[in-house]
């Protein structure tokens, strides 16, 4: 983790730092003296120093020149100056001048001019040419036509060395920042044109990226409403996506080129009064419990007033409003901080990374608000520090995805092996037959009715026989016995309902032939387990079965704490009273003659039919027929 963090800082840094070659010329007193720059060798150069300034004067070039004037350090607010031991105000108009004597190569024949941060109207003279005009520029609020847009402009040098004269007139009366925030870049057009270039793709690939991610998130959370966290980081995303359009050249300007001042400083403000309680709560969402709620709720409130004041406030007083809300985000990125240590000491899964990721998210953000107030030069790189933030996201991302496939694999396992166990208790065959996919969803009095086949088969004289084990023999003896007997079933297209005592209940629902070739075929396994328990010293055992085919009901009965499977119907209670008539004949098998009249060929068994008997529970005789299992195919 520490390298991927030494990666993206490195990274940072070595976009915002530019390596100095030479010491770059600064303006004296309106005049740059040029002599040592080379535009061809050094690049671009950003026309930095002290500047003429005349305040509430817009003086022409050739009156720049002579006049005496005071001077201004550029880039600086002119509010940040006094005149006559009075702090100028940042309301008003003034004109700003300086000579750039001639490099010893000479200017480039086409050259370039940026001009970026000047509050809030301008126009641009070179050597007493108007070249540029932005917004309109006027002694009163109401002459003055505000627009907040950089531009480029480009011109051919007539006479490379000679020196050149920019006078700058620039009027404010909408902005708590005022003239020349940030210096005007100068050099060869081509130059010129690839940095503005560079920053227009650099503001798209950053407003794409975030909208893109913002959106995905969003989709996130809408297949998944009861986790907010997505959605607070997606609305987040497009948040400072469209921020990152009114940063450095500000391309949103160029997109609506018709939005009024007014409107756009409203967007650019809001996206960062939002963007607090935004992130904050997308933070809450995931770890409630290191973050305290009222103050969250607290922070939270003041990003919704401060938004409310942006929505309603005019112009001027809104910009007066940015101070509240940088120190409320500073608090806020303190407060996140000591929230993720506690979060970090905790152990919780991959919060080291997630608080690195956040210290260059942080120190992005403080960078642009250290830049805001003129205490640093630099370029706004929350948009970045956002970009590798959500690098970091996506990073943690795949981590808790490959967690959660891995934990998903476990639960799919651990499900299918308790349904495994539970259709030992339960069979599956029962449950197909409730239009049920697993135990856990079966609700008490589930039921339905079908025709099947019941085959009861118990042990003779089994009381006696317990009788002369111990507990523990009782039950190795009867659980080998049904070791035996319950594949035979399973194998016949038939599945045991529930074994009660010694007993066996097996329901077949297809064809009664799959109970009667069970049966024989139990009797077959009877004679070879009888043959191994001799071998033991144990003495042979007998089973009766009894076959019965009609309606059963099949269902859940019970309490809601305790539930069970059953099947009522008279047709069990005669499959069972039929087995006891073994007893009376002496014989293994014997079905009702409903079920022998069902079989599709029935000359295929030996068979004879009984005379109609009388059963308990029942006041019409019964028809049964024996099923006579020959002594040679027992013997196979």
């Amino acid at each position: 983790m520490k390298y991927i963090f030494s990666l993206l800082l490195a990274s940072l840094l070595c976009y915002c730092q530019k390596p100095q070659t030479i010491v770059t010329p600064l303006a004296k007193k309106g005049i740059l003296d040029l002599e040592n720059w080379n535009f061809s060798k050094y690049g671009t150069l950003s026309l930095e120093g002290e500047w003429k300034f005349f305040w509430k004067e817009l003086v022409t070039s050739q009156e720049a020149s002579e006049k005496s004037s005071t001077h201004i350090l550029v880039p600086h607010a002119w509010n940040s100056i006094s005149k006559n031991g009075k702090q100028i105000y940042n309301l008003g108009y003034a004109s700003y001048y300086l000579r750039m004597k001639a490099p010893q190569e000479g200017f480039p024949h086409r050259i370039g001019m940026r001009l970026a941060n000047v509050h809030t109207s301008y126009k641009l003279f070179i050597n007493h040419k108007l070249i540029l005009e932005n917004g309109k520029i006027g002694k009163k609020k109401s002459e003055t036509t505000p627009l907040f847009l950089p531009k480029v402009v480009y011109l051919e040098i007539d006479n490379p060395s000679a020196d050149i004269e920019i006078l700058l007139q620039v009027a404010n009366f909408s902005h708590r920042n005022s003239g020349m925030k940030q210096a005007i870049v100068f050099g060869r057009e081509s130059d010129i044109q690839e940095r503005r270039e560079r920053g227009v793709a650099v503001e798209i690939f950053l407003f794409g990226s975030l909208f893109i991610m913002g959106m995905y998130h969003i989709g996130l959370f809408l297949l998944r409403k009861n986790d907010k966290s997505p959605l607070y980081f997606g609305l987040f995303c497009i948040l400072i996506g469209y921020r990152s359009l009114t940063q450095g050249e500000k391309y949103i300007t160029h997109l609506f080129p018709q939005m009024e001042y007014s409107l756009n400083l409203k967007l650019e403000y809001i996206t960062f009064y939002l963007g607090i309680p935004t992130f904050l709560m997308y933070l809450y969402e995931l770890y409630r419990s290191e973050f305290h709620k009222w103050i969250v709720y607290a922070i939270t409130g003041s990003g919704y007033i401060l938004t409310l004041l942006a929505i309603f406030l005019p112009a001027y007083l809104l910009t007066l409003t940015l101070m509240s809300a940088q120190i409320l985000a500073a608090i806020t990125i303190l407060y996140i901080i000591y929230s993720l240590i506690q979060v970090t000491f905790k152990k919780r899964e991959t919060s080291k990374t997630f608080l690195a990721f956040f210290l260059i998210f942080a120190a992005s953000i403080v960078n642009d608000i250290l830049v805001n107030q003129q205490i640093i030069q630099s370029i706004p790189l929350a948009s970045f520090g956002l970009f590798f933030f959500i690098f970091g996201q996506a990073f943690l991302l795949s981590i808790r995805f490959s967690s959660a496939f891995h934990s998903v694999e476990i639960l799919s396992d651990h499900l299918s092996r308790t349904n495994e166990a539970y259709s030992r208790f339960v069979p599956q065959e029962f449950l197909s037959y409730l239009e049920k996919n697993s135990i856990l969803d079966v609700e008490l009095g589930d039921q339905i009715q079908k025709e099947m086949t019941v085959l009861f088969c118990d042990i003779r004289s089994f009381t006696s026989l317990s009788e002369s084990l111990s507990p523990r023999e009782n039950f190795d003896f009867l659980n080998s016995y049904l070791k035996r007997m319950a594949p035979i079933v399973s194998r016949n297209n038939g599945f045991i309902d529930k074994f009660i005592g010694d007993a066996i209940m097996a329901l077949f629902p297809n064809n009664p032939e799959d109970a009667i070739q069970a049966a024989i075929e139990m009797q077959k396994s009877l004679l070879s387990y009888n043959s191994q328990r001799q071998n033991y010293g144990y003495r042979p055992i007998s089973i009766g079965i009894g076959i019965h085919t009609g309606q059963l009901m099949l269902g859940i009965v019970g309490a809601e704490k305790r539930m069970e499977s059953t099947v009522i119907s008279d047709a069990v209670n005669l499959a069972s009273r039929i087995e006891g008539l073994n007893k009376k004949y002496n014989s293994k098998i014997i079905c009702s003659q409903e079920t022998f009249d069902k079989l599709s060929k029935p000359e295929k068994y030996q068979y004879k039919h009984l005379k109609e008997v009388t059963v308990q529970g029942k006041q019409q005789n019964v028809r049964v027929v024996e099923i006579i299992v020959p002594t040679e195919q027992l013997q196979t």
